[in-house]
Order: structure tokens, then sequence, then C-alpha cells
């Protein structure tokens, strides 16, 4: 009892040191051209792609997948992958906002009060005689009220902006696919030594 107990606490350090290990994720060019599909979906319309299974249903070991599962959450390569998918999402969205106009609408509010002795405070008493219709004269405190909007569009004259946005969005495709070639990475080789320690353990019973 205490061997077989021993021999599931050896496999299981084994697996953890390999996840924890990580795998290098692929560095990629910025100025590597990628070729892009006319549209989102790649393959979907073409009669031979098969679809591939996700490793929770490739797998069926229980206690395997339980490993796979603990590498993905904890491996820090695979989680820095992850935030690079992230920060690529937002800089496309960021190239796609470019094509569109900007509007930029601006509000204010002030109030002034003049000094009995300043300049100002003395040109307003002044200027306030009673000879002057009440709604012609300087009130104080001396409320101001601003509104504006503004509307800017550049034109994509030259294709630049469109350039950026195709950029940003072979970036983001290019951090998907290195995502999920870090993934299988790690998961192959988490199943290679699993499968390897069980045949050992096999081997000496």
């Amino acid at each position: 009892m205490c061997i077989d107990k021993m021999r599931y606490i050896m496999i299981g350090c084994a697996l953890a040191l390999i996840a924890l290990a990580g795998c290098k994720t692929p560095e990629l060019s910025m100025d590597e051209r990628i070729s892009l599909p006319e549209s989102g979906e790649m393959g979907m319309n073409d009669t031979t792609f098969v679809k591939p299974l996700s490793w929770d249903v490739f797998f069926q070991d229980t206690l395997l997948r339980g490993y796979v599962d603990v590498a993905l959450r904890n491996n820090h390569s695979f989680r820095q992958s992850m935030e690079r998918i992230a920060m690529s999402r937002a800089a496309l969205q960021r190239a796609k906002g470019l094509l569109l106009p900007d509007v930029n609408l601006n509000i204010g509010a002030s109030v002034n009060r003049f000094g009995e002795y300043t300049m100002d405070g003395v040109g307003n008493s002044e200027t306030n005689v009673p000879s002057l219709p009440k709604d012609k004269h300087i009130p104080d405190p001396y409320r101001d009220f601003g509104l504006s909007l503004s509307f800017q569009w550049e034109a994509d004259i030259w294709g630049k902006l469109t350039r950026k946005k195709q950029a940003a969005a072979a970036r983001w495709m290019a951090s998907v696919e290195a995502t999920r070639f870090a993934q299988s990475m790690l998961i192959s080789d988490l199943a290679i030594q699993y499968y390897e320690l069980i045949g050992l353990d096999r081997r000496k019973e």
C-alpha cells in the first residue's frame, strides 16, 4: 500500500516539475510577413477540414487531465502567452479605431468674482450705472459656461491606417497561434512523461 502511494507521489512530483519548468514560446519577428486568410474562418469551408479535439476530450485519463489543468493554470510561459494575446487584441482594437472619426465634446463652467478695489471691480461699478438697463449689468459673481464640439477624421488616402490595422491583426493571430503551439507542447510533454512513468511502474510490477 505504501509502495503504491509513493509511486503516485513520484509521478505527481515529476509532472509538476515539467509543468513549472515551462516551454519557451517561439519569438515572432515584427517584420515577418504573415499570410492571412481573407475571412476570419480558416478552412471552415474546406470539406477536408477536420476540427481538432480538445485535450480534455482526447485524454480520458482523469489523473492526467488533472495534471494538465494544473500545468496550464500555473505554467509561467503559458500565462505570458495568454497576456500577449490580450495585449495584441487591445492593439488591434486601437488600430480599428484609427479608421473611425474622432469626436470630442468639451463642457466647461467657471465663476469669477471681482474684487471691489481691483481694476475689474472698479470698472464694473462704473459700468453698472443706474441708467443702464438691468439686463446690461455685469453680474458679480460672473458665471461663464462653455460647450464645444470638435470633429476630426483622417482620410486613409495612402492606406497607412489600413496597413496598421492589417499589421495589428497579423500580430494578434500570430500570438494566438504561438499560444496554441505552447499549449500543445506543454500538454504533449506532460502526457509523454506521464505515460512513460506509468509504463515504468508497470514493468516493476
